[in-house]
């Protein structure tokens, strides 16, 4: 069986993607489906089909190195086409609106059929138990630059931006895992793994001896933001992407951080808090200015033992 063709037209149907406008609607699709149906589930049955496909021509098939480069060659181009069109703000809409495919003839029946999880956004409480926190937590963050959704368009526009949004992050984490699988292929002899096992091994090498961070995921993001920009750790020389790429990769496989229930926690993904992280909007820089006063708290303090113990000795 031809595994290696198999991956290619996976992927090649991965990275193929469709945006139109329902004008009778007013309402945004993403490849043919409604933006609100678009989150991490919606992809993963793809994801793991491509994982064992891909596993099976590791086991199967030669040139891996060669093989792999090219995949990530392709996720890579794909990611960063999406990052230029700003899915974080409405600029967005400017940058992308050409390739929008407008659907002017007929209805499909989605007027209105959102009204009811915009009054659910405007009144939610975050927990648990609401599957819907992922999205409005990205509402939330965007919606300082989305008119503060005053109208049903802002709100359709801001379940489009989390449908690339969360394209564009299953990319990275189809691109991370390949990269991973890349930076040890001398090391790993695919024939005598079988896929259960082998994902069995990656996902317990997360769960144990996992080191706990006291911060909430946001501002793990915005301190090892810090320690990269600020050159304190350094994972990767060759790019500030594979740079970013490896922290990303540490944090997620070390790490474990407070909930929103205040229960520890691994780090599953931390792209779109980095990505947050680095935002110049007044919330997100609240935010940010917060972690570091904490910080700079902690190390007054003891700087100020320091001192204490030096005029004491002295």
């Amino acid at each position: 069986m031809d595994y290696a063709y198999q991956v290619q037209n996976k992927i090649t149907d991965l990275l193929a993607f469709k945006i139109s406008f329902n004008e009778v609607d007013k309402s945004y699709l993403f490849n043919d489906n409604q933006a609100r149906e678009i989150n991490a589930l919606y992809y993963s049955e793809k994801i793991q089909n491509i994982k064992y496909l891909l596993f099976q021509q590791l086991k199967n098939g030669t040139n891996h190195k060669e093989f792999l480069q090219n995949l990530l060659d392709l996720f890579w181009g794909k990611i960063e086409y999406i990052e230029g069109f700003k899915c974080f703000s409405s600029v967005f809409f400017e940058l992308y609106a050409k390739n929008i495919v407008l659907l002017v003839n007929a209805s499909q029946g989605l007027a209105g059929q959102n009204k009811e999880l915009f009054e659910n956004y405007k009144t939610y409480a975050l927990s648990a138990n609401n599957e819907n926190n992922d999205l409005f937590d990205f509402l939330n963050f965007i919606a300082g630059g989305m008119n503060h959704f005053q109208n049903d368009l802002d709100l359709e526009k801001g379940l489009l931006l989390h449908a690339v949004e969360t394209y564009r992050e299953t990319l990275t984490h189809l691109y991370q895992y390949i990269y991973s699988i890349h930076m040890n292929i001398d090391y790993t002899d695919f024939k005598k793994l079988e896929f259960k096992g082998f994902e069995k091994d990656k996902i317990s090498l997360k769960s144990t001896n996992l080191i706990h961070i006291n911060l909430e995921k946001k501002s793990i993001a915005h301190l090892f933001r810090f320690f990269l920009e600020e050159e304190i750790f350094v994972f990767d020389t060759s790019s500030n992407y594979h740079n970013e790429l490896k922290m990303k990769q540490f944090v997620e496989d070390n790490f474990t951080f407070l909930n929103n229930e205040k229960k520890k926690v691994g780090i599953k993904r931390l792209n779109r808090e980095y990505s947050e992280s680095g935002s110049k909007e007044p919330e997100e820089l609240i935010k940010q200015q917060q972690m570091f006063n904490h910080l700079i708290n902690l190390l007054e303090n003891r700087r100020n033992q320091v001192i204490k113990i030096l005029q004491k000795n002295s």
